[in-house]
């Protein structure tokens, strides 16, 4: 990330290379008394090389290099501050052919006196989407622009990002990031820990100044998929269809499918003294759409409570970071990958002597990370924290002499607190089971 706040006076520049053509119907307001051509100049990072390079490439280089830069979105604005009149845009400047090649400008230029106030490079590419105005927390302005990520070997994403502009002392325009999550998503099912898709939404602030993002993703196939007859438009026989739920956060005409839905809720509140926002409370709820053969979505859900006490079992590393977890008795042993390693491959469970007992495989499955291994205080049963999806995280248990395991626990974002050697004893209270789609 490139970051710029001096002020650059737009001018006709003495280089003479011809430049990429712009975009034939140009975004830019009439009588702004700009053109494209030097708003694109004064806000890319070395836009003339940039230029000259691409045209004086030969064919074979052209193939590799392409640079086409163009104005996305603009909107006028005073941002409430009745002396002004501002233009904010964003700006593609992406360099490359290549598929990960995303690259963006944000900036704010002073309309009377043409001068680039404030900019900033951003990887991602620049939407369409208009750019949002609105207030921070304490009630000063916002604006939010959004960035579109792909890639052929993992999928796609957008992100919207909120910034807030401020005038300082010396008069310099500063434009803070004061909140960025996705809004839209798809990852392939060939990634590490399966295929998921989902969409998330910022809404705010309230009269407390307070922002509520919720984020929704879908993962696992549905065992009670149909499958369509052959003709009618349908797919191919013996193809299933997954159950579609229609989400408000997608964009009009998606749709999202899995067995298995993930929602969290997210409230943001202004830092004290600050523009920013800072994360104040997480929920997070999972939504059975149906039922699923994919672990371990397809764990039974237990509503026995666990209560997570101060004692702690003996935990070793071996020297290739395997982590080794005693039992409370210690006559078994728990053995897990290292928490680096980029996709978990099982979960162990040896006696004394070192015989395997049992071993969880984890490859090919929706779990990719474990963050924690522990066990209850009986030693009967092995328990997990295991990250699956964008970064969500369950707690599995797992039984020592037999397969009846469960899916204990969503996690709220607190497996960074889960570390190796913790012991859970069961609470007389109940919870809740998890909640049906038919609750809704």
């Amino acid at each position: 990330m490139i970051l710029q706040s001096a002020l650059v006076v737009l001018a006709a520049s003495a280089f003479q290379a011809p430049a990429p053509e712009p975009a034939k119907t140009s975004v830019l307001p009439l009588d702004c008394g700009l053109t494209e051509e030097q708003v694109l100049r004064a806000l890319i990072p070395d836009y003339e090389a940039k230029v000259t390079r691409f045209r004086n490439a030969d064919l074979d280089d052209r193939l590799d290099y392409r640079f086409e830069p163009k104005i996305n979105t603009v909107v006028e604005t005073s941002f409430g501050w009745p002396d002004k009149h501002l233009m904010v845009m964003t700006v593609n400047s992406s360099v490359g052919q290549c598929e990960d090649c995303h690259e963006q400008v944000v900036g704010v230029i002073d309309l009377p006196s043409k001068k680039v106030l404030w900019w900033e490079e951003r990887a991602g590419t620049p939407l369409g989407s208009p750019i949002r105005l609105l207030l921070d927390g304490d009630g000063g302005p916002a604006f939010s622009v959004q960035e579109y990520h792909s890639s052929t070997s993992w999928g796609e994403e957008t992100s919207e990002v909120l910034f807030g502009p401020r005038f300082g002392p010396d008069g310099a325009l500063r434009c803070d990031l004061l909140w960025e999550s996705l809004i839209d998503f798809e990852v392939q099912g060939n990634q590490p820990g399966g295929g998921y898709e989902g969409c998330g939404q910022l809404r705010g602030p309230d009269k407390t100044g307070t922002f509520m993002y919720e984020r929704r993703i879908f993962l696992g196939k549905p065992t009670d998929d149909v499958v369509e007859p052959d003709g009618g438009g349908g797919p191919p026989p013996g193809k299933a269809v997954s159950r579609e739920h229609d989400v408000p956060c997608m964009a009009a005409g998606e749709v999202a499918s899995g067995a298995v839905e993930i929602r969290r809720t997210e409230t943001w509140r202004p830092a004290g003294g600050s523009h920013k926002l800072v994360l104040d409370r997480v929920a997070v709820q999972r939504i059975d759409h149906s039922e699923t053969k994919d672990f371990p979505l397809n764990l039974p859900v237990r509503t026995q409570r666990l209560l997570l006490g101060p004692r702690r079992v003996a935990v070793s590393r071996g020297a290739d970071g395997e982590r080794s977890v005693n039992s409370p008795d210690t006559r078994l042993r728990a053995f897990a990958d290292p928490e680096t390693s980029p996709l978990a491959q099982s979960l162990r469970i040896a006696d004394s002597k070192g015989k395997i007992r049992r071993t969880i495989p984890l490859v090919g499955t929706f779990a990719k990370t474990v963050y924690a291994v522990g066990w209850s205080a009986d030693s009967q049963r092995l328990f997990a924290v295991v990250g699956f999806a964008r970064d969500e995280a369950a707690l599995l248990s797992f039984s020592v002499k037999s397969t009846n395991d469960y899916w204990e626990d969503l996690l709220a974002g607190t497996q960074k607190v889960w570390t190796d050697g913790f012991v859970l004893e069961p609470h007389l209270a109940s919870r809740k089971p998890a909640r049906k789609a038919t609750d809704r």
